[in-house]
């Protein structure tokens, strides 16, 4: 089984707001042990964020780029609503033809249904019908 660690980004996004404003300052330099105190009470979580701030100082992070990162983010779960919204209205397209599709066959009577559907399942064998 692969266990794919979330990624510093990821991380970024499930702090709090008293934890991004820890990280903010990290990353610009200050290391006043009694103003990360004041916002982040558990030393724990403080080197937790120093870990997590240190990995975005390698990835080029700076200050500033938080409020970025979550305007980013909104953009690509909007996007991928819009492609999911897309793809479910052309699913619902697709099987209100297939079942329209139907429902004329049906009507049709049995000797001229049967000719129809032989003749499409020839424009499939030949690829003329794509599906």
């Amino acid at each position: 089984m692969l266990i794919v660690s979330p990624s510093p980004r990821e991380l970024y996004a499930r702090l709090s707001e008293d934890e991004k404003v820890a990280v903010d300052l990290l990353l610009q330099g200050t290391d006043s042990e009694e103003q990360l105190a004041e916002i982040i009470t558990d030393p724990k979580r403080r080197d937790h964020l120093r870990g997590l701030t240190t990995q975005f100082a390698a990835l080029g992070i700076t200050i500033g780029e938080s409020t970025a990162l979550d305007q980013e983010c909104k953009g690509w779960q909007e996007a991928a609503r819009r492609y999911a919204e897309r793809r479910e209205a052309a699913v619902q397209e697709r099987e209100e033809a297939l079942a329209s599709e139907q429902q004329r066959l049906q009507a049709l009577p049995p000797g001229v249904r049967k000719a129809v559907q032989r003749h499409r399942r020839r424009q499939q064998r030949r690829g003329e019908i794509l599906r």
